[in-house]
């Protein structure tokens, strides 16, 4: 994962086939709130929609990544290629939606995200819950990442919206933008949606899961 400003990040990609019982605490018991019809939105290799398949929920995964989605067929996921604005399904489908792995990301602004919470809110039917997992980005007090912070928000931006692009070997991604977000500007984004937080969970690190319903 290559920043805009330089900082690099490294991921394994082991992590995005673990099972259930390897899964943080806190995404499993969010897990466990799934019912009825499932929207997994950024499925990756699609190890949340595989557990769900595997327990007869009826599932439908989507990225963007045309090999992500192969990937998680090949696991028995039903899955398409789709993005967190533009959901391959009609109205009123599901009756829960997933923005795992720290999902809530794909919001990446606060303009984007309210056409990404539109979206899902008209795919959502009555009563439908959104299930994400989320960073809060002033847990971490590092220069380097404060500094980040400070020129996004001299841009009007939101301090921990961030352009990110993938890199593997000679392959790079374009740059998009990945928003991690407190409490507060989450609530803050959900003011003018049709969503909002029932419950938002942390275990005294950066990592949270929310939990928002349809108003």
């Amino acid at each position: 994962m290559e920043r805009s400003d330089g900082w690099i990040g490294v991921a394994d990609s082991a992590t995005y086939f673990t099972r259930y019982e390897e899964w943080a605490v806190l995404d499993r018991r969010l897990m466990d709130r799934t019912r009825g019809k499932v929207l997994d939105i950024g499925c990756g290799a699609g190890r949340h929609s595989r557990y769900l398949v595997e327990k007869g929920y009826e599932v439908l995964a989507i990225d963007t990544s045309p090999g992500a989605v192969q990937v998680a067929n090949m696991q028995n996921v039903p899955a398409l290629v789709g993005s967190a604005a533009r959901i391959p399904a009609p109205d009123s489908s599901f009756d829960t939606i997933l923005l795992m792995g720290q999902n809530l990301g794909l919001l990446e602004g606060r303009q984007h995200a309210q056409s990404v919470l539109a979206e899902i809110r008209r795919v959502a039917r009555p009563g439908a819950q959104i299930l994400a997992s989320g960073i809060d980005p002033y847990i971490n007090d590092d220069p380097v990442r404060q500094a980040y912070r400070e020129r996004n928000r001299a841009a009007g931006r939101l301090p921990g919206q961030m352009s990110l692009r993938i890199r593997y070997r000679h392959m790079t991604s374009p740059y998009f933008d990945y928003l991690f977000c407190s409490r507060e500007e989450l609530e803050g984004i959900l003011l003018e949606t049709a969503w909002h937080l029932e419950q938002f969970s942390t275990a005294g690190s950066a990592g949270y899961t929310a939990v928002m319903s349809a108003a």
